[in-house]
């Protein structure tokens, strides 16, 4: 069983997020098909402020405090593909390994993109990739995955030493981008991966850490994923020496990060739109977006709830897209339609060096 709770006051709104989640675990457990008798026997465990949540939930940091319930590791795994069996496994990284699955047919082919996975604060890279499916898409999409862990703080929870924001809370002397770069320079070096097609894939912190490091060392990335991360705060402290394509995704109501923007302990973060729009300009992109047709990525909202807005053409190829989830919380319920979508978005770009 895995137990743990936001470490910081992720908002002034846990009731609210306490009654989402157990709405969506409900949800979980009917469609699970669980008997009477189950779900009497979650519901005698807990009290009648207790949230009801998987494992997943807490690992994203969406409890806020309340008294949880943890349904059993593994519930809801029709939700999550299962990794594919015979997908060759290896670690890099050194003294901070990093899973590592490659395609079937990486022996037949000498350049493969990279897919690397930054999770979220409080999660481990396991959970993270089994709520995004990136490792068991490997041979499927055609790509080797990587998936490190961030450091422990005092408490035992893992994170990315991104912005003042979030979320190195202790001030611990831990340099992640040199982390990252080197985990990438050594995929390079030993798992025949195209250094024209390296992509980050970021949850929450993990969000921005890649964002961070598309600040930083833009030459060596191709594109990024965020799904809510947000910039620093500091603009200017942003200047890549070239433009990284950039897909952010973010729920309206999500109340860790919030949609507009806010503060955890004391340290604001800009806006999803703040955020988008500060990558338009460093990618030299039209101002106007064009509006994407609506799409239905999130299975606990009805309808086309994801709104997409794409900015092209940008300098050196590269392109803005944004992805609003209208009504999502801070782990949206999300589809294998979402997971392959966000991953054939990013596949679908190749780095123009000048």
């Amino acid at each position: 069983m895995l137990l743990a709770t936001c470490a910081v006051a992720c908002d002034d709104r846990p009731l609210k997020e306490a009654v989402g989640v157990t709405a969506r675990a409900k949800t979980a457990q009917a469609d699970a098909g669980l008997d009477a008798g189950t779900q009497s026997d979650i519901a005698d465990a807990t009290d009648a402020t207790a949230a009801v949540v998987t494992p997943t939930d807490i690992a994203m940091g969406v409890d806020a405090g309340a008294p949880v319930v943890v349904l059993p590791d593994g519930f809801g795994a029709a939700d999550a593909p299962a990794p594919l069996p015979g997908a060759a496994t290896a670690t890099i990284g050194g003294a901070r390994p990093a899973k590592v699955t490659v395609p079937h047919a990486w022996d037949q082919q000498s350049k493969w993109p990279l897919v690397l996975l930054l999770h979220g604060f409080g999660a481990t890279g396991a959970q993270q990739d089994w709520y995004l499916g990136i490792s068991a898409r490997a041979t499927t999409l055609g790509f080797v995955a990587v998936v490190p862990e961030g450091t422990k703080d005092k408490v035992g929870l893992q994170f990315w030493n991104a912005t003042k924001a979030c979320c190195n809370f202790a001030q611990n002397p831990v340099d992640d981008v040199a982390y990252v770069t080197g985990l990438i320079d050594e995929a390079i070096a030993k798992l025949r991966v195209d250094p024209t097609r390296v992509y980050l894939v970021g949850h929450s912190n993990g969000g921005f850490m890649a964002l961070r490091l598309a600040c930083q060392i833009a030459p060596k990335l191709t594109a990024i994923a965020t799904l809510a991360g947000a910039a620093d705060m500091d603009a200017t402290a942003c200047k890549p020496a070239q433009p990284v394509s950039l897909l952010a995704i973010h729920g309206t109501l999500d109340n860790v990060i919030q949609f507009g923007g806010g503060a955890i302990v004391g340290n604001p973060y800009p806006s999803a739109a703040v955020t988008v729009a500060g990558w338009v300009q460093r990618n030299g992109c039209p101002a106007q977006g064009e509006k994407l047709t609506d799409v239905n990525f999130e299975d606990l909202l009805f309808g086309k709830e994801t709104h997409r807005t794409r900015w092209q053409p940008c300098q050196q190829g590269t392109d803005v897209e944004a992805w609003q989830v209208d009504g999502a919380l801070h782990v949206p319920l999300f589809n294998d339609a979402f997971r392959d979508a966000m991953l054939q978005h990013l596949l679908a770009r190749v780095r123009v060096d000048l």
